[in-house]
Order: C-alpha cells, then structure tokens, then sequence
C-alpha cells in the first residue's frame, strides 16, 4: 500500500523527528508499505543539507513549491493537495501516529474517500469543537447525517471523484484562510463532502483511535466528559494529536519524541518497543503496569484513572484508600 506522509519544518526538529517516529512504526508493522514524504522546497533544503536520516526511511520523496507562509500553514497547504499529487488509492497518516498492527482495510466498492469519524466519538455533535464548528458556520456549512471525520487518517481511492475532493478541499480551505486566518482544514473538508456528490466510508475507530479525546474528551474550553469512550487497546493506530507546544508528555509517542530531540540516537528497539506497547502511557515502574492492566477491565477510563495518567498518583491512592475504608464501614 502507498502510505502518505507530508512535512514542513526543518532537519531534526520535533515535527521531522515526529515524522521519522510514525514512518519507522510503518515499517516495523507494514514493511512492505512504499511510503512518500510530500515537503515543501524549505523543508526538503534542509533535510539534505543536514543529510536528515529522514530521507533515508521513505521510498519517494514529492517536493512542493509553496510560496509565503509558516510551516503550520505549509503542511496544511500540503495536506489538502495531496489527491491531485499523489496517484491513488494511497492512505495519509499524520505524523503523530503509531501504527501497531498490519493494515487490514475492507473497503466498500468504488468509494471515493474513507476516513474515522473525529474525536473518536459516535455523536456528531461531539465530534467537533467549537472553534471548528464556528469555522463551517463562517464556510456556510452545518452538521447533517454525515460524521464530521477526523483528516488524520485518510485513504483516497485515486477515483476522479477522489481527486475532485482534494481539488475542491484545497480550494475551499485556501480562500478560507486567506479571509479569516483560520488553519485547521477539518471544516473545510467536511464543508467539502457534505456536498453529498462524493461517496463516503467511515471507518471503524481501530484505524484512528484518538489517544486523548478517546479516553477523555476535551472541547475547546472545558471537559465535556471525562469518562471518555469505550475503548479499544488493540487499534491498528493510535492517534496522539501531540504537539511542541503541548506542556506535559503522558504518552510514550511524545516522551520518545522528546528524547530523540535531545540525544538524535534513534534505536529500533525503541520503535519495536511503542508498537507493542499495550498502553499508550508512560509507564514509569510496576505500579503503572498495575493500574494499566485494571484498567483493560473496565470500558470506559474514569477521573480516577485519567488522574493516575497524568501523574496525580498520591491523590489517587488516598482516593482509593478512602473508598475502601467507606466501602468496609457501609458493612
């Protein structure tokens, strides 16, 4: 299968590290995968004079000319175009992904686009934040039947309907952001499908299950339910949304990243070691494996468990002794 990558930033920063993390994963679960990395002329400059090991993981390097912009900007202009860059079917990862399993798509007949529905979640009206809804409204859009899908994860069939969807997709998001600033391309390309010409697969989360809005949801200002989703500890890929402004690591993916930026010492050991990974959290000794293993008994992650994740562990284990004692006293 081809396998999709885009990139803006420079040699050896967190998104190429990030970017060299989820392609090794590729390779470790999927090797015979042929993987593509499309970077603009700045970014591919760099990785060669740096001789960034990058280079040396795809199979295929697509260099794009983009004029102006930052790099979030850039990878997004990057994003949107690749139906018309690369012959289809092709699948797009985004680089904060691990993929633990082999790719085992069944896709409907002669669909033109599959994607996983956004924040892991089956309400629509859960699987949009506000400051995306916001932007489909600004678009002259609205949430209807269709799944507001996440664009971390998607597979184009190489369909001309296909190619339209990137062509209208980078038209749509391009004037939007040069009217109103806004980046993110999830409404525009929702804005786009929900035309209702282009024929859809939404797929199972197992192929985008989204670390932190699975397990905990998040909207753009407070905590909607901290209960999360059910969840599956066997997907395919694990989605982290991580990013270099993001204050505490709780993930493996994102403390592996940290490191790699510190030392540039990349062992494959460390690869193999996030793939097989049960869990998606740092474990940092045998209590951990006690919780994370009690966890996989229950199929939702509760605040007692979100608090041991991101490291309140001392509240938690007063917590559970002061349930306890109740729960001994109520005999």
């Amino acid at each position: 299968m081809k396998v999709v990558f885009c990139l803006s930033g420079q040699a050896f920063d967190f998104y190429c590290t990030m970017t060299r993390v989820a392609i090794s994963t590729v390779r470790v679960s999927n090797p015979i995968s042929y993987i593509y990395l499309v970077c603009d002329h700045k970014t591919y400059e760099s990785l060669s004079a740096l001789s960034d090991p990058l280079l040396l993981e795809v199979n295929e390097v697509k260099v794009i000319d983009i004029q102006g912009g930052d790099s979030v900007y850039k990878s997004r202009f990057l994003k949107t175009s690749l139906g018309n860059v690369i012959d289809g079917p092709f699948l797009f990862l985004d680089s904060d992904i691990v993929v633990r399993r082999e790719f085992n798509f069944e896709f409907l007949p002669e669909i033109d686009l599959a994607a996983c529905r956004n924040h892991s979640r089956v309400e629509i009206n859960e699987q949009i934040s506000k400051s995306d809804f916001d932007a489909l409204t600004n678009l002259g859009g609205s949430l209807g039947q269709l799944d507001y899908v996440n664009s971390g994860v998607l597979f184009f069939s190489g369909t001309d309907l296909s190619k339209e969807i990137s062509s209208e997709w980078h038209k749509v998001w391009l004037e939007n952001y040069k009217k109103t600033g806004f980046v993110a391309d999830q409404p525009s390309l929702y804005f786009v499908l929900s035309s209702g010409k282009f024929k859809i697969q939404i797929l199972p989360e197992t192929y985008n299950a989204q670390i932190y809005t699975r397990f905990w949801f998040f909207s753009d200002y407070s905590v909607l339910d901290c209960h999360g989703s059910p969840i599956d500890y066997n997907s395919i890929i694990w989605h982290y949304n991580a990013s270099l402004y993001t204050k505490v690591w709780y993930t493996t993916f994102e403390s592996l990243v940290m490191k790699l930026l510190v030392t540039r010492v990349f062992n494959k050991s460390d690869i193999n070691r996030l793939v097989s990974d049960n869990f998606p959290w740092i474990r940092r000794d045998y209590l951990d494996d006690l919780v994370y293993w009690r966890m996989r008994k229950t199929p939702i992650i509760t605040e007692l468990y979100r608090s041991w994740i991101i490291g309140k562990r001392l509240y938690c284990i007063r917590l559970w002794c002061s349930r306890k004692i109740k729960s001994l006293l109520s005999y």
